[in-house]
């Protein structure tokens, strides 16, 4: 029999472009259309490594061209996101920790800091490999983009520097967060070094090695399912030796669970406010998080029938090892209900009572009771009364309740909140800013100032609406930042304290529908015969059609604050050896703000060629050849570019 120790990730399973420096020819080449083995970056995790970030991104088009240049896009908008988040955490910590004088200043700084980095820096990213799949009707681009660990502290300093223009008074204050930042990178990328070097010695621990696997008579305790009273027995079947072994782990942490389900009833009578789905949340975590030696007595495999897995977990060193766990919790819950009892400050003393509750809620169905002040206590009844005597005193209200902000190049919006309890100001709450499921840019998170005031920057709106709501609200997560392994406890926590009553603001912001004036221009050989002239104003009417509808815009002849410009240039040749007319276009789309008389977009299609035997034929073919090639990848670009 061998002793295995299973991650607690096998556990969760109880629940759960051109823009792009460089081209493919410059990297390794992994396009196949033959069924062979996917590369590892593809087949797995997205990689890690000290010298670069990376990110994958798949498109499914007609033709290679747009799939790839999708691809890329998607690649993008994942390396950004997480660049965005990567440095965000590391500025958030040093602003938290930060004794500055105009904490005001570093908070505003900060909110658009990260998102300018990773702005910045994805413009140096670059494919590092790709995966091509063909079908007859459509091909799958996959892509491996990457950004230089280098170029984005080089990102850091030229992106403080720019910004820091505008914030004097912290000037010291910013060279400090650059240097932070930059040292918790490098601790980040020599700890991902040490995590690679030690995966490639070929040095691995005897508690990882696989279990021998036995193929020969088919073991009795597969048609005998095995009991013991001293065990938990998990069988499990799968076609691969993790699959056998992850069903094997199902089957026996089912049994815990259902053993824990029995003694619920003692829980509901003493703890308050509990439901029943609340409470089978907390099992899932606490089985999750307390499993730790499972023995594999043995392993079965038989082509056709897979892996039979039989494993098991002695109960008494279970027991044993959650009673020690239970009270190291119990005694972490009851220091944090001290610390809360003896705070003045509310969101210090709402951080105690909820840190004590985290610490509990894995065994919160154990109703553990302790004397505290004199008294016999169920420890978590008190946490969750302290917390929910601080949120029903806290109140957030607005400066006003409505802005209104443009589609497309729009001037940033503040909308300010304030934060009191007991009428008076809750300062260094962290707070968070969401919509009503409209996508805007926009801050997502914040702290309250000394005053309890803070205010959410609105850059713009993504989706398609005339209006949004704007909430305002705790951000209580934020105490529980590294501490969780999986997103589902965190909302566990979460919707216990929305239940308690969670204090929120809501704002309007009205957003205003853009005017353009449109203008077709002809360039080249396609303005040199005035019978194109119909053909190109029918292809504008198609376009004009289209962005109206999609970006939800109104064109006029007369003045507007915008101009759209399609450019149709080209030129149109006749072969010599077979009379056949060619025509070669490229279209390009301009957006001009009329106010600033700034270029605010520009993009240009592939060139498309269409051939037929008079001139005019071939210049309805080339252009025929966009509108199913290009336009709806320049359209769908346009609507993803942020203008709108």
């Amino acid at each position: 029999m061998k002793r295995v120790c299973f991650a607690v990730a096998v556990l969760f399973l109880l629940s759960t472009i051109n823009c792009v420096t460089g081209a493919d020819k410059d990297v390794k080449k992994s396009v196949k259309s033959a069924k062979v083995e996917l590369p590892e970056w593809l087949s797995g995790e997205t990689p890690r490594s000290p010298d670069f970030i990376y990110a994958v991104g798949s498109a499914e088009k007609s033709g290679l061209a747009m799939a790839r240049e999708s691809a890329v896009l998607a690649a993008r908008a994942e390396l950004s996101k997480t660049i965005e988040v990567k440095v965000d955490s590391f500025v958030k910590d040093y602003v938290e920790n930060s004794k500055s004088k105009n904490r005001s200043s570093m908070i505003e700084f900060t909110q658009s800091f990260s998102k300018q980095i990773s702005q910045s820096v994805i413009i140096g990213s670059f494919i590092k490999d790709s995966w091509l799949e063909e079908t007859r009707s459509a091909v799958k681009y996959y892509c491996l983009l990457a950004i230089k660990s280098k170029d984005l502290e080089k990102s850091i300093a030229e992106t403080k520097d720019k910004l820091g223009k505008n914030y004097p008074e912290i000037e010291k204050e910013l060279d400090g967060l650059v240097k932070n930042v930059k040292e918790k990178l490098k601790i980040e990328e020599e700890k991902i070094r040490e995590e690679t070097e030690a995966k490639h010695s070929g040095n691995v621990s005897a508690e990882k090695q696989e279990p021998e696997v036995s193929t020969g008579k088919e073991p009795a305790w597969i048609k005998k399912y095995p009991t013991d009273k001293k065990y938990y027995v998990g069988i499990g079947n799968g076609s691969t030796l993790q699959g056998g072994q992850d069903q094997a782990i199902n089957s026996l942490v089912s049994q815990i669970k259902l053993k824990i389900k029995s003694e619920l009833n003692d829980y509901f009578k003493e703890v308050n406010g509990v439901t029943e789905e609340e409470a089978s949340q907390s099992i899932k975590i606490t089985v999750r998080e307390s499993i730790e030696d499972v023995e594999i007595v043995d392993v079965w495999y038989k082509e056709g029938r897979g892996y039979w897995v039989y494993c098991r977990l002695n109960i008494e060193e279970y027991k044993r090892k959650q009673l020690e766990k239970m009270e190291n919790a119990k005694l972490n819950a009851l220091d944090f209900l001290s610390k809360c009892d003896a705070e003045s400050d509310p969101a210090l003393a709402f951080k105690f009572a909820f840190m004590g509750y985290y610490n509990l809620a894995k065994y919160v169905t154990n109703a553990l009771k302790a004397d505290y002040n004199g008294k016999k206590v169920i420890v978590v009844n008190e946490l969750i009364g302290r917390m929910q005597k601080i949120l029903s005193q806290t109140v957030v209200s607005s400066k006003q309740d409505g802005y209104e902000i443009d589609r497309i190049s729009a001037e940033p919006v503040k909308s300010y909140f304030e934060f009191k309890t007991n009428n008076k100001p809750l300062a260094n709450m962290p707070v968070q800013f969401k919509t009503n499921g409209i996508k805007a840019d926009m801050s997502v998170s914040s702290t309250t100032d000394g005053m309890g005031k803070v205010f959410c920057v609105v850059n713009g709106v993504v989706d398609k609406v005339k209006s949004f709501s704007l909430y305002a609200q705790p951000d209580f997560t934020e105490f529980l930042s590294g501490t969780l392994e999986y997103e589902d406890e965190q909302d566990f926590y979460l919707n216990k304290i929305t239940q308690l009553g969670l204090p929120v603001k809501e704002v309007t912001i009205s957003v205003k529908k853009p005017v353009f004036g449109f203008e077709l221009v002809l360039l080249d050989d396609m303005k040199k015969d005035t019978r194109n002239i119909s053909k190109f104003d029918a292809f504008a009417s198609n376009i004009k059609a289209t962005l109206s509808d999609s970006l939800d815009a109104d064109f006029t002849d007369g003045k507007a604050k915008f101009s759209f410009k399609m450019i149709c240039s080209g030129t149109t040749t006749t072969s010599d050896y077979s009379g056949q007319v060619f025509t070669r276009l490229t279209v390009t789309f301009k957006i001009l703000d009329n106010s600033t008389s700034r270029e605010i977009y520009s993009k240009a299609s592939p060139e498309v060629k269409g051939g037929s035997v008079t001139d005019i034929k071939s210049v309805q073919k080339a252009i025929d050849k966009y509108l199913e090639e290009y336009n709806e990848q320049m359209i769908e670009e346009l609507l993803n570019s942020g203008i709108n």
